[in-house]
């Protein structure tokens, strides 16, 4: 096998491992972070209004839905990606937390 095709082999083993290790993790104790509700909670409704904007605005041909879709979208999209970002930062903290207490009771 080429030195390519093992480079891949060796990532796709990488994200396989690092999504095993996420998903040892307790997921109800990370969504129970309050910046992860706060930024569920507004990022859901906001990212609804941008969509329906969207929509709504292409079939009723109204151009005020589309200015509240180009002021929308983006919010919601930094408000989805802030979630992802402080979801696998906590994910990764807890799953650290976890191997080094392992480690401390060897």
């Amino acid at each position: 096998m080429s030195g390519y095709c093992l480079t891949n082999i060796n990532r796709i083993l990488m994200r396989f491992i690092f999504m095993e290790t996420i998903m040892a993790v307790d997921k109800k104790q990370i969504r129970a972070d309050r910046w992860l509700k706060m930024m569920a909670r507004t990022g859901v409704p906001v990212g609804i209004v941008s969509i329906l904007c969207l929509w709504l605005g292409h079939l009723l041909s109204v151009p005020a839905f589309g200015s509240v879709f180009l002021i929308t979208m983006p919010i919601a999209l930094v408000l989805g990606f802030s979630y992802n970002i402080r979801y696998v930062m906590l994910a990764v903290r807890a799953q650290r937390s976890s191997v080094d207490n392992v480690s401390d009771n060897e």
